[in-house]
């Protein structure tokens, strides 16, 4: 299984608050296009951990995170970036 990392300094609300450290690790299933695991480091992880909980534990397609309206700008984009990174990683 890969682990790809995608940056918290790509999240416009990271610049918003002033604070841009922090990686979001994702371990994607790719035979069923869902995630396993999604792990945020960040000193506001909170506020995506909640979306990052719900997206595995419901079982939600990388597509259907794709295609969830997130509030703008907010850190839980990073999860939605996470689920875009890993769709180039895979190819698709």
């Amino acid at each position: 299984m890969r682990v790809w990392d995608s940056a918290l300094e790509l999240v416009p609300k990271a610049h918003v608050i002033g604070d841009t450290r922090g990686v979001v690790s994702s371990w994607p299933i790719t035979r069923r296009n869902r995630f396993s695991v999604l792990h945020i480091v960040a000193s506001h992880a909170a506020r995506p951990h909640t979306r990052a909980v719900l997206a595995v534990k419901n079982g939600l397609t990388i597509d259907d995170i794709i295609d969830t309206v997130h509030v703008f700008p907010t850190l839980s984009e990073s999860i939605k970036l996470a689920a875009h990174h890993s769709t180039w990683m895979l190819g698709r």
